[in-house]
């Protein structure tokens, strides 16, 4: 069932630097032992604990800003306490950054697809509606990095694109969990984040308490 009365997500929400490293595990390590000061989390319960957002911050790749979102984030962080009020109709912009990756099934076997940036706006758009309950229209491809993860057995790539959108809610419940949650795949690398720019007044929507 559908909500269709307004809804306050309540979040907290913080950032700081790093130094960058071209590996995107060592960025994981990083944040996860930032975040979690040294204590033991089963990796099952990694990604429903926090999202973060890992961006290079100069041209030569030398530091490192990642934002981090959990409905409570642990109190060594100092984090600020936000609330983002929304209801079915509101129509919102917002940037999304997602693992542009899908699940093909051929041969009797599962393949992971990289999503072409001719393909992006059209997968975005199907995700959002999906997973996130909006109708989503002006879906623009922002920037793409392809980051290589390195451990000791294996070696793959993490295709994170950033997006922007217009998004119209239909279901206050479905987006909060989703805003909370994260969108997609390998939201232990940075993916899944969605902000909130602006509303259809040209206000911001978040609030600091």
């Amino acid at each position: 069932m559908k909500l269709t009365t307004p809804l306050t997500i309540h979040y907290d929400e913080c950032a700081f630097t790093f130094p960058w490293n071209d590996n995107r595990q060592n960025i994981h390590r990083t944040v996860y032992d930032t975040i979690l000061d040294g204590k033991d989390i089963t990796e099952d319960r990694k990604t429903r604990v926090f999202l973060y957002d890992a961006i290079a911050l100069d041209a030569h790749a030398e530091l490192g800003l990642v934002t981090v979102r959990g409905a409570r984030l642990p109190e060594h962080l100092k984090a600020a306490s936000n609330s983002l009020t929304i209801k079915p109709g509101d129509e919102l912009e917002i940037s999304a950054t997602l693992s542009a990756s899908r699940k093909r099934f051929m041969d009797q076997r599962n393949y992971t697809q990289r999503v072409t940036d001719e393909d992006v706006p059209e997968w975005a758009k199907a995700m959002l509606e999906r997973n996130a309950s909006v109708s989503a229209s002006d879906i623009t491809l922002i920037s793409r990095n392809d980051y290589r993860v390195k451990k000791p057995t294996i070696s793959f790539i993490v295709p994170l694109v950033k997006i922007r959108a217009t998004v119209i809610v239909e279901d206050s419940a479905a987006f909060a969990l989703i805003f909370l949650n994260g969108l997609g795949a390998q939201k232990g690398y940075g993916a899944g984040m969605i902000e909130v720019i602006r509303d259809a007044k040209n206000t911001v929507q978040a609030d600091s308490v």
